[in-house]
């Protein structure tokens, strides 16, 4: 472990995934909150006139296209982009994760050795998230998809994800392994809609929760691995 930058929660965690998620989190809640006063500013969609001697609250038809646009055509655009930006950000920096262990560790395994070798044995390769945690399992010993909740979750948004990215949300009900999804993740976060993926305003934060809690739980258990070498 000569002349490599010692690892540490904050050179790795707090740099390279709590300032991210941080940023997006952010990002997500100021747009949300300007979308929300959106759709919530009466007087822009809205007029009183008395009706049988009543005052009654109508919409201005010329209005009515605004008003679905920021009340669900945006914030379905919004959460969609969100949590593929999201997702990608999971993705890259497990692959990171991947090429820094496999340096720290000083394994001679790299990732493209391995799903060459997979491919050599199986002939099948394994991609994006899938890969890499197959790779840490494998390769660096630490088993991701063992934390509680966090790695499955991330299965489910995968789910959607390419959904979202390959059928811009359209579901259809040969995709059973996507409605599990749906069904798992819950209508507190997820709902169908005509045929249609619709995110909730707690989509974003909740695969950002996910994401956060994988790698705090994996860049602490690589401490403890390496600190072990050290002492070794």
């Amino acid at each position: 472990m000569k002349n490599k930058l010692k690892l540490s929660p904050t050179l790795y965690y707090e740099v390279l995934i709590k300032r991210e998620i941080n940023n997006l989190k952010e990002y997500a809640n100021t747009i949300e909150d300007e979308l929300y006063k959106k759709s919530e500013d009466d007087a822009m969609y809205h007029y009183d006139e008395e009706i049988n001697n009543g005052q009654t609250r109508l919409l201005y038809i010329d209005k009515l296209d605004d008003f679905t646009k920021f009340k669900v055509q945006y914030p379905n655009i919004l959460r969609h982009s969100l949590i593929t930006s999201i997702y990608s950000l999971a993705e890259e920096r497990l692959f990171d994760a991947c090429n820094r262990s496999q340096k720290l560790m000083n394994i001679s395994t790299t990732l493209n050795d391995y799903n060459k070798m997979i491919k050599n044995k199986t002939g099948r390769t394994h991609t994006g998230i899938f890969l890499a945690e197959k790779y840490l399992r494998d390769c660096i010993h630490i088993n991701i998809s063992s934390i509680p909740k966090v790695w499955k979750n991330l299965e489910k948004f995968n789910k959607l994800r390419n959904c979202i990215v390959h059928k811009r949300g359209k579901v259809s009900e040969s995709q059973k392994s996507l409605l599990k999804a749906v069904d798992y993740l819950g209508k507190d976060i997820v709902n169908l809609e005509r045929g249609y993926i619709v995110l909730t305003n707690k989509a974003s934060f909740e695969l950002l929760d996910t994401v956060d809690e994988l790698f705090k739980c994996f860049y602490k258990t690589l401490v403890e691995r390496t600190e072990v070498m050290e002492t070794n």
